[in-house]
């Protein structure tokens, strides 16, 4: 979609450099939004039940369960308890958000499924001789 042109030219000269970034920011979201739904299926698909949180200060990403379904969810951390919600059901601007919190969130699923750390001695999550202490 072509931006309009504006009579006030110092708007017109500021929205032509804003366009770009409207043009696509739909299609962004769109591939947001599908990616959320890719890794909630297949989540689901792997049997993975383990509820994980990852903060980001007073906000933060979680698989949990949802009444029943677990869910990829936004979660805002209050004094005494979380608010919990799907995450395909936030406004944009808390999907946007969530698409620079995911490589954390995937590191922290990654932990809570039994990865090592990169580097370290049992990948797949089996215990191993290296990883008892003495």
């Amino acid at each position: 979609m072509a931006a309009p042109k504006l009579r006030n030219s110092d708007w017109n000269s500021r929205l032509k450099k804003l366009a770009p970034y409207l043009d696509g920011f739909q299609t962004r979201l769109d591939d947001i939004s599908n990616d959320i739904k890719a890794l909630e299926k297949y989540l689901t698909e792997t049997g993975f039940r383990i509820a994980v949180f990852d903060w980001a200060g007073e906000e933060g990403l979680a698989w949990t369960d949802r009444a029943g379904t677990w869910r990829l969810c936004y979660a805002t951390r209050y004094e005494e308890h979380a608010d919990v919600k799907p995450l395909l059901e936030t406004p944009a601007a808390t999907r946007l958000w969530a698409a620079e919190a995911f490589p954390s969130f995937l590191d922290e699923l990654a932990r809570a499924a039994g990865a090592k750390p990169e580097g370290g001695s049992s990948p797949t999550g089996t215990i191993t001789d290296d990883d008892i202490p003495f």
